[in-house]
């Protein structure tokens, strides 16, 4: 699938490719982006949903790669956005767990 979004002010095309599975009380999830442009180079995601003992396990893996912190102070820069991804993906976590609670029994 080709894609648009917003990034530094301008628009920018992408391509991504996405599969899910559902069965047994399973959920698994992979997105892959390539060609992506100015923001990064290429992006994995794979997550799902397990049962576990009466509950839901979630697990999240998440790879980006790109060419903006190379260079200069390299660690530093991997560090901060790790920090900053971290952020967003706990957050939407949350939120998507808020909006569960009230569907919960």
């Amino acid at each position: 699938m080709v894609y648009t979004y917003r990034c530094y002010g301008s628009s920018s095309r992408g391509l991504a490719h996405r599969v899910l599975c559902v069965r047994d009380g399973m959920a698994f999830a992979a997105e892959r982006q390539i060609y992506v442009g100015q923001s990064y180079n290429s992006l994995q995601i794979l997550y799902g949903l397990v049962p576990a003992d009466g509950k839901t396990l979630v697990f999240y893996l998440n790879r980006t790669s790109t060419d903006q912190v190379a260079g200069f102070m390299t660690g530093t820069r991997h560090s901060m956005g790790r920090k900053i991804m971290e952020k967003e993906v706990r957050k939407h976590f949350e939120d998507v767990l808020a909006s569960l609670g009230s569907h919960r029994q």
